[in-house]
C-alpha cells in the first residue's frame, strides 16, 4: 500500500476524539497483555490436562472482563464521531479499512459479552459448538483488529512504531512476570505437612497451618450454586456426624472425661472442622447442657468443604487424609451483596480453578477417600492395651468379589463396583451448576449426598421434619442388600437328618407330633461389603420367626418386649463385641472394645443358614403358616439408656423403626390336610436357592457343616449348575479332601461352565500350594497377576483387575520365597516386591508383614527383618488374651454362648412364655 496525505486542513480525529482514542489505546494495550496471559494460561491447562488455574489467572479474567466492558462506550463513541467527520475524507482507502475495522472491534466486543455467564440471565451459548465458534471468534478478532489498525494507518497519517515497540517491550516484561507470579501462586497448599496425634489419628494439614472454623464453615456459596445437593446432604448422617447427634455427643463426651485430646480419635472423622481448626480443647464441648449450635464449629459435621478440601487420602483408616484451606474465589467473604453476586458470576464464567480445587482427581471420587475414616483401629494410647482392628468397610468391600479385585469369592459380579459412589451416590436428575450427562442417558445428572444406607436412626432421634420420605430411601437401599429364604427341613430336628427340600415347588408334608429342624438362609445380596459392617456391635439386625396354626401363634423367636428389647435368644446377624472382662460394650466406647464372643456378619456374595427347631404339636388340625423377617434397627435399648437415661430409653427405642429389609412365608400341610396353592414357587431358581444354602452351612467354619454343605453343594451340581461342583471343591479343601477338591474343581471347569474362569484357576493354584506343586501354583497364579489381559480378556472388558487382589499377590510372595535355591536373593527380592505392593495398599496387613520379615532375613537386612516381625505381631493381635475375654463373656450371656457355637440351633417359644428371657 502506498501511504497518502488528506487534503489540507481537514482533520479526522479532533482534540475530543483524540482523548478518547487515548483511552481506547491503554485499555487495549492492557488487554493485550491480559489476553496473552489468559491464553497462556489456557495453554498450560492444555497441556497440563488442567489444574493450571489459579487465583492470579481468576483476577486476571475479571479485568479482562472490566476492561472489556469499560471499552464498549469509548470503543463506540469513538468509532462512530470518527467515522462521521471521516466521512468527507477524500482518502477512500482509509474509510473503507477503517469501517471494517470498527465492525470488526464491535464483533470482538460483542463475542465477548455472549461469552458471559451472568446469573438470573438467560444463557446466550451454553457449552458445545456454537459456544466454541464465538471463543475461537472472540480469541482471533483481536489479530484482525491489530492488522486492520495498521492497514488503516498505513493508508492515512504517518504510524508512528516506536511506541509499539515500547509497548510491546512492557508486554514481554509484564507477562514474564506475570508467569513467575502465576507459578508461585500455583502450587496450591505446598510445603510442611502438619500431622496431629499419630498415636491416635493419620489426619494431616498441608501447609502446616490450621484452618479456621469460619473458613471451613462458610458453604453459602456452595448452596447458592447446588441447592439440590445440598438439600440431600443435609438429611445425612455425614451432616450428624459431630455434636449435635446424640449418640456420638455422648460417646465422645465420655472419652473426654479421661482427656480431651483422646477425642482427636473420634474427631479425624466425625468432627473434622474442630480438628482442623484445634478447636478440641474448647471445655464448652463436654459440656451436655450447652447448646452445641452455640460453639463454633461443633455442628459443622462432613461437610461440603470437609470432603472436597481433602487432596490426598490413603489406605490406612483413622482419617488418613490430607487436608488443604480450600481455595476460593474473590470477595468470597465480603458482607456486600455486589461484590458476593460477582463472585458467583466468576465463578460460572470460569470454574475450572473450582473444579479442581474441589474435585481432586484420583482422590474425592475414590473408594480410597471413603475408606479414610470408613476403616478404623483403636490405637494403645486410646485402649491403653495394644493396636486393635475396628470396622472396616473398605477392606472388606477390597477383598470381595464385588470390588473386581478378590478371588476367594463364592460368586462375581456382571460388573464390579470399582468405588462406592454406585452404592452409596447414586446419580439423580439435577438442573444445578454441576448437572451433566454422566450416564449417556441425555438426562443432567448428579451424585446423591444423602448416603442412604444403614443409620435409620437419626432422622427420627432428630425429629427430622422429612422423616417419612427418609425412611423410604433407606428402607429401598435396605430391601436390596438381603433376601431370607425359608429352604428347607431336615429330620429329627438335627443338623446331620436328612435334608428335606427346597421347599417350593413342592411342599413337604409335615407329621403331627414329629420333630424338624426348620432351614433358613440370609443372603447378602447387594452390599459389596459385609452386611451391615459399621457399628456392627449397636445395630440389631435378627431373624423374627412366628408359626401360625390358624390364626393362633404357636411359637416364635426374635419379638420385641413392651420395653424395646429384642428377644436376645433370637439369631442375629451383627457383632457381640465385648471388653478385656467379658462384658458386652454396650455405649459405643472404642476404647473398651477388646474382641468378639461372635460376630454373624454376611461376607458379600455369600449366606448364613440358620437352624430352628420346629415341633408340630401332635394336636395339629391343620397347616402351620411359618413366617420369617430379617429385620434392622440401628440401636438398641442398652445404647439408648446410655445415651438419654433410662427413663428415656425406652421411648427412644420405642420411636426407632425395626425395618423389614427382607422376609419369606409359607404354609406348611400337616397331615392329611391339603396344601396351599399359593405358595408354589420361588422368584428366584432353585439351585441358586441350594447353593446360597450350601454356602450358608460352609461359612460356619471347620467346626460346622462341612459334610451337609458339600451334599447340598452336589445337589446343585446333579440340576446341570457347574456351581455345584466350584462350592463342593471349595468345602471340600476346608476339610482337607484335596483329591476330592481336585475333581469338583475338574468338573466345574469343563466346556460350559457357568462359572468365573478366575475362580476355577485361583482355586486350582491354591490346592496346587497345599499339595505342594509349587511351579504349577506359580503358573496359575502369575497368569491372574501379570496375563489377565491375555488370559481372561472378558474380566479385563468387565472391568476387574486381579492385581489388586491382595491374597494373590501374597500367595505369589511366599512361592518365591519357597522357592530359593543356593542363589536366592532374585526371589526374595521379586517377594519382597510384591509384599510391599500390598503393604501400600493395607499397612496392617499381618501376613504382609510377616513375609516381609522372611525376605528382608533372605537379603541379609536384620534390622528391617525386626522392624517387620514387631508390625506383624502389632497387627496380628492377641489370640490368647481375646480367648479369656469370650470364656468370661459365654459364661455371663448364655444367649451369646449359644450363638457363638459352630451349630447353633434355635428353638421357638410360646408367645406369652416366661422362657423368652429365662432361658
Amino acid at each position: 500500500m502506498t501511504q497518502a496525505t488528506p487534503t489540507k486542513g481537514f482533520r479526522a480525529v479532533t482534540p475530543r476524539l483524540r482523548r478518547i482514542l487515548r483511552w481506547v489505546f491503554l485499555g487495549f494495550g492492557l488487554m493485550v497483555i491480559d489476553s496473552l496471559y489468559l491464553l497462556g494460561v489456557r495453554l498450560l491447562d492444555w497441556v497440563d490436562a488442567g489444574g493450571a488455574e489459579t487465583l492470579l489467572s481468576i483476577w486476571a479474567f475479571l479485568l479482562h472482563v472490566i476492561l472489556g466492558l469499560v471499552l464498549v462506550v469509548p470503543v463506540v463513541l469513538y468509532g462512530i464521531g470518527h467515522m462521521r467527520r471521516a466521512r468527507r475524507s477524500p482518502n477512500r482507502n482509509a474509510r473503507r479499512v477503517g469501517y471494517v475495522l470498527f465492525f470488526t472491534a464491535l464483533i470482538l466486543l460483542l463475542s465477548g459479552i455472549l461469552l458471559l455467564r451472568i446469573d438470573g440471565l438467560p444463557r446466550l451459548l451454553d457449552s458445545g459448538d456454537r459456544h466454541d465458534l464465538v471463543w475461537w471468534i472472540h480469541v482471533l478478532a483481536p489479530l484482525v483488529v491489530v492488522w486492520l489498525f495498521i492497514a488503516h494507518r498505513m493508508v492515512g497519517p504517518h504510524l508512528d512504531w516506536s511506541k509499539g515497540r515500547r509497548w510491546a517491550g512492557v508486554t514481554v516484561l509484564s507477562l514474564l512476570g506475570l508467569f513467575l507470579l502465576h507459578g508461585a501462586t500455583g502450587s496450591g497448599g505446598g510445603g510442611a505437612v502438619k500431622q496431629f496425634d499419630p498415636n491416635l489419628s493419620n489426619a494431616a494439614l498441608a501447609g502446616g497451618e490450621f484452618i479456621s472454623v469460619h473458613s471451613m464453615t462458610s458453604i453459602e456459596s456452595c448452596v447458592e450454586c447446588h441447592p439440590d445437593v445440598h438439600s440431600s446432604w443435609g438429611s445425612s448422617a455425614h451432616r450428624f456426624s459431630s455434636f449435635d447427634n446424640p449418640v456420638y455427643a455422648a460417646t465422645v463426651r465420655e472419652t473426654r472425661k479421661v482427656d480431651p485430646q483422646l477425642s482427636t480419635f473420634c474427631a479425624s472423622c466425625h468432627d473434622p472442622v474442630l480438628l482442623v481448626s484445634d478447636s478440641l480443647g474448647d471445655p464448652r464441648l463436654d459440656d451436655a447442657t450447652h447448646d452445641p449450635y452455640q460453639i463454633p464449629g461443633a455442628t459443622a459435621g462432613v461437610n461440603c468443604l470437609v470432603c472436597h478440601s481433602i487432596t490426598d487420602a490413603g489406605p490406612a483408616g483413622n482419617g488418613s487424609w490430607v487436608m488443604q484451606e480450600p481455595v476460593r474465589y474473590p470477595f468470597h467473604d465480603s458482607d456486600w451483596k455486589p461484590l458476593r453476586w460477582l463472585n458467583r458470576q466468576l465463578i460460572r464464567s470460569r470454574p475450572a480453578l473450582h473444579r479442581t480445587a474441589m474435585n481432586h482427581e484420583g482422590v474425592t471420587d475414590s473408594a480410597v477417600m471413603c475408606g479414610s475414616c470408613h476403616k478404623a483401629w483403636i490405637p494403645e494410647s486410646l485402649n491403653e492395651y495394644r493396636w486393635l482392628a475396628g470396622q472396616n468397610h473398605y477392606d472388606s468391600w477390597r477383598s470381595s468379589g464385588i470390588s473386581g479385585h478378590g478371588l476367594n469369592s463364592w460368586r462375581w459380579p456382571d460388573q464390579p463396583e470399582t468405588d462406592c459412589n454406585g452404592c452409596h451416590m447414586p446419580l439423580q436428575p439435577s438442573g444445578g451448576m454441576a448437572a451433566r450427562d454422566r450416564d449417556g442417558s441425555g438426562v443432567p445428572t448428579v451424585h446423591d449426598h444423602l448416603f442412604a444406607s444403614g443409620n435409620t436412626a437419626l432422622m427420627h432421634l432428630l425429629d427430622l421434619p422429612d422423616c417419612t420420605s427418609l425412611l423410604k430411601d433407606y428402607e429401598r437401599v435396605l430391601e436390596s442388600s438381603m433376601r431370607v429364604d425359608i429352604i428347607g427341613l431336615r429330620e429329627g430336628a438335627t443338623v446331620d437328618g436328612r435334608f428335606i427340600g427346597p421347599i417350593r415347588p413342592e411342599l413337604p408334608r409335615l407329621i403331627p407330633g414329629d420333630d424338624y429342624l426348620l432351614e433358613i438362609v440370609s443372603r447378602n445380596t447387594g452390599t459389596g461389603h459385609a452386611f451391615t459392617q459399621g457399628t456392627a456391635d449397636s445395630n440389631e439386625i435378627w431373624l423374627e420367626l412366628s408359626v401360625f396354626m390358624g390364626d393362633r401363634l404357636i411359637g416364635t423367636s426374635g419379638s420385641i418386649d413392651d420395653d424395646g428389647v429384642v428377644d436376645p435368644w433370637a439369631y442375629r446377624l451383627n457383632a457381640f463385641m465385648v471388653d478385656a472382662e467379658g462384658n458386652r460394650v454396650e455405649n459405643r466406647m472404642p476404647e473398651r472394645i477388646f474382641t468378639n464372643v461372635y460376630n454373624h456378619q454376611v461376607p458379600p456374595g455369600a449366606a448364613r443358614a440358620t437352624h430352628y427347631r420346629l415341633e408340630v404339636p401332635p394336636e395339629a388340625s391343620g397347616p402351620l403358616r411359618i413366617e420369617v423377617k430379617l429385620r434392622y434397627r440401628k440401636f438398641d435399648r442398652q445404647l439408648m439408656d446410655f445415651v438419654y437415661g433410662v427413663d428415656q430409653g425406652r421411648a427412644r427405642v420405642a420411636s426407632l423403626p425395626a425395618v423389614v429389609v427382607a422376609s419369606d412365608s409359607v404354609v406348611l400341610p400337616v397331615g392329611d390336610h391339603p396344601a396351599s396353592a399359593a405358595d408354589s414357587s420361588r422368584d428366584f431358581p432353585t439351585w441358586e436357592r441350594l447353593y446360597d444354602y450350601g454356602i450358608g452351612l460352609a461359612i460356619e467354619g471347620k467346626k460346622g457343616p462341612l459334610r451337609q454343605s458339600a451334599e447340598i453343594f452336589e445337589r446343585v451340581e446333579s440340576l446341570g449348575r457347574s456351581e455345584g461342583a466350584f462350592g463342593l471343591a471349595k468345602v471340600n479343601r476346608m476339610q482337607g479332601l484335596l483329591d476330592e477338591a481336585v475333581a469338583a474343581l475338574e468338573r466345574a471347569a469343563r466346556p460350559g461352565s457357568t462359572v468365573a474362569p478366575w475362580g476355577v484357576t485361583y482355586l486350582s493354584g491354591l490346592l496346587d500350594l497345599d499339595r505342594g506343586l509349587i511351579p504349577e501354583a506359580r503358573t496359575r497364579l502369575e497368569t491372574l497377576a501379570f496375563q489377565q489381559a491375555e488370559q481372561f480378556p472378558a474380566a479385563t472388558q468387565r472391568g476387574f483387575d486381579f492385581h489388586g487382589s491382595d491374597a494373590l499377590l501374597l500367595d505369589l510372595a511366599g512361592i518365591e520365597l519357597r522357592s530359593g535355591g543356593v542363589d536366592a536373593s532374585g526371589f526374595c527380592e521379586r517377594a519382597l516386591e510384591l509384599v510391599d505392593e500390598v503393604l501400600a495398599r493395607d499397612p496392617e496387613s499381618s501376613r504382609a508383614f510377616w513375609l516381609r520379615a522372611q525376605a528382608l532375613d533372605c537379603l541379609g537386612q536384620t534390622h528391617e527383618a525386626v522392624q517387620a516381625r514387631e508390625a506383624h505381631a502389632r497387627y496380628r493381635g492377641d489370640e490368647q488374651a481375646a480367648e479369656e475375654a469370650v470364656r468370661k463373656a459365654r459364661a455371663r450371656y448364655p444367649w451369646a454362648d449359644q450363638a457363638a457355637e459352630p451349630i447353633a440351633i434355635y428353638r421357638l417359644t410360646a408367645p406369652s412364655s416366661p422362657e423368652l428371657t429365662k432361658r
